[in-house]
């Protein structure tokens, strides 16, 4: 029934579509390895973080690395000859076979057809099929196959976060568009959305200092108090530099810098700040004023 839906999905042959069926499977085995040795290397580091790296357990790691390097080369060895070279013959027997089945069309059919527009259109969808069959198609069916087959271990074995995570990928790249063009310096993003990646680069990065310019400039209240929150997670331990206008961005810093004009107009903590009644002071007024004001 699959090979049969196969040859009429993709105008495959009999063997084509066997073949890949065999790409879907090799490709599946072939993650499963990769992912054997992500395995071998979580297994490793929680030795070293937990009693410490026993000795006889080193000949255990080294013995499965390179039985997993072997099986890595092997794999992908199976896995080109069943994708690629698979699909390179049957190209061979599909150009075969539209070159047979056109001979047999009368002269009349091509009367009034532009033959090359005709033999673009076949070769494009010629080479879009071989592109999917090599490309895509079994990488897709073994991802998903060799993700499943991953998590359901990890669960038993391991940690149900992990599973969450390792499935994670599967509705954020189909729903949530991890493959999203987003322009030139994120041109088509607007600026809260450029915001945010800007931050979560730098919780990913995970710097001894950050400077956040602006950080919640362009963002809604909703937003912004979310974000602050997180920030107040980032910025723990870690020494901060925080330009803003916005009085509640840096209500919670150690020390305040006001400039004026290009100089230092006042310095000091929060509280100090407002007892002086200064600059600091009146934006700090005009901006809670302004969050009372409504539409009469």
């Amino acid at each position: 029934m699959i090979i049969e839906k196969l040859q009429h999905k993709f105008a495959l042959s009999r063997e084509g579509a066997v073949d890949m069926v065999k790409a879907c499977i090799s490709v599946t085995v072939t993650n499963i390895v990769l992912m054997a040795s992500a395995g071998i290397l979580y297994l490793l580091i929680s030795d070293m973080l937990g009693e410490g790296l026993r000795t006889e357990r080193i000949p255990v790691y080294v013995i499965g690395g390179v039985s997993v390097l072997i099986l890595i080369y092997i794999t992908n060895f199976i896995q080109y000859n069943a994708t690629f070279l698979s699909t390179y013959k049957e190209s061979g027997v599909r150009r075969t076979v539209l070159a047979e089945r056109l001979r047999k069309l009368p002269l009349s059919f091509f009367g009034k057809k532009d033959l090359s527009d005709l033999t673009t259109t076949i070769m494009s969808d010629c080479a879009m099929i071989e592109t999917a069959s090599s490309h895509w198609i079994p990488e897709l069916i073994g991802a998903l196959i060799s993700t499943a087959i991953v998590g359901v271990s990890m669960f038993f074995f391991f940690d149900w976060r992990m599973v969450l995570a390792s499935f994670w990928v599967i509705p954020a790249s189909f729903l949530m568009g991890y493959n999203t063009l987003i322009g030139e310096n994120g041109s088509e993003l607007s600026g809260g959305e450029r915001q945010r990646i800007s931050i979560a680069r730098a919780f990913l990065k995970d710097a001894p200092i950050i400077l956040l310019d602006e950080a919640t400039a362009s963002l809604d209240v909703d937003n912004e108090t979310k974000v602050q929150a997180a920030l107040s997670r980032l910025i723990k331990d870690k020494t901060v530099m925080v330009i803003a206008h916005r009085m509640r961005t840096v209500a919670g810093a150690d020390k305040i810098v006001v400039l004026s004009d290009g100089v230092v107009a006042e310095q000091g903590t929060p509280d100090e700040l407002l007892q002086k009644n200064g600059i600091f002071a009146q934006m700090a007024r005009l901006q809670t004023e302004g969050q009372n004001w409504s539409i009469a």
